[in-house]
């Protein structure tokens, strides 16, 4: 497993730093009223919360009145984000494993909402909802992020978006941007998942991670196919006319989810795990979504 060390932590600053200087926020653009790309007046106050930025401490009304507060934009509230991480037992496959790719990217869209001050929350799924952050805010709460990220595993059975998203959005009661990274699969849950989020009012980001031996297996001759949530297994001959069949479907399919994006203004981006790690950070965060484009 790829390690959320220190290291990738520094990275992670230098990423927010140069997001912050060219206020290209991408995956994350989609929501402008919860990621402006310049702060308004303050114009009033809240009390402090462990994991609060200490910028935003107003140190003066501290002194009048005796308390910890920090301010607040006029006409802005608080932003929030939640990222959805799949967990199946298919996300351990590849080398490295789609899982492992996909904790670095969901602490790359986690860290630059903290570094915005935005409220956080990460939920890891499988059949259904399996893990939760809980709610962080601010940077301080980056090795808590990186901890709970490192603690996630795949999950027994066969995961659904679509339950994990039923039982998310009843239990959530403000709406906002989410951010969905898995390997997408089977397409009918993941289109019946996303259609609950936007019929709960939350405006999605799709991060597709896939294996490029997905795309193209390299294996002909006979070989042994097992499905990895329900254990089953098989034996076939692949030749090379299979082999483009199946490379005819995997494209449609890739297709298929971008179309359904596109109709439902849903951001779409596909992420290979053989790209290193600092280029796969940027394709997350840094390219524009198409719900940016069209908001």
């Amino acid at each position: 497993m790829t390690r959320l060390d220190s290291t990738f932590l520094k990275r992670l600053r230098h990423l927010a730093c140069v997001a912050r200087a060219v206020g290209a926020w991408g995956t994350l653009r989609f929501a402008p009223a919860t990621l402006s790309p310049a702060r308004p007046d303050w114009t009033s106050h809240r009390d402090y919360s462990p994991g609060d930025d200490w910028r935003e401490v107003d140190w003066r009304v501290c002194a009048r009145h005796d308390e910890l507060l920090t301010r607040r934009p006029g006409g802005v509230p608080d932003g929030r984000l939640d990222v959805l991480v799949d967990c199946s037992p298919s996300m351990s496959l590849g080398e490295p494993a789609k899982l492992d790719v996909a904790r670095q990217i969901a602490a790359a869209v986690a860290y630059l909402a903290l570094d915005r001050l935005d409220e956080v929350r990460v939920v890891a799924f499988g059949q259904r909802v399996a893990a939760d952050s809980g709610p962080m805010r601010g940077r301080s709460h980056s090795l808590a992020l990186m901890r709970f990220l490192e603690g996630l595993s795949p999950q027994p059975g066969r995961t659904s978006l679509a339950r994990a998203a039923a039982d998310w959005a009843r239990h959530r009661r403000r709406r906002g941007p989410v951010v969905v990274i898995g390997d997408l699969c089977p397409p009918e849950d993941l289109f019946a998942g996303l259609g609950i989020l936007c019929g709960h009012g939350y405006r999605p980001h799709l991060v597709q991670v896939f294996d490029p031996a997905e795309a193209t297996p390299r294996t002909l001759g006979e070989v042994e196919l097992c499905d990895v949530e329900t254990g089953e297994c098989w034996t076939t001959m692949l030749t090379p006319r299979e082999q483009a069949r199946y490379c005819q479907l995997f494209a449609e399919y890739r297709r298929s989810v971008r179309a359904f994006c596109n109709r439902h203004r849903i951001g779409y981006v596909a992420i290979s795990t053989s790209l290193p790690r600092e280029e796969l950070m940027l394709q997350a965060t840094l390219v524009p979504s198409a719900l940016s484009r069209t908001a």
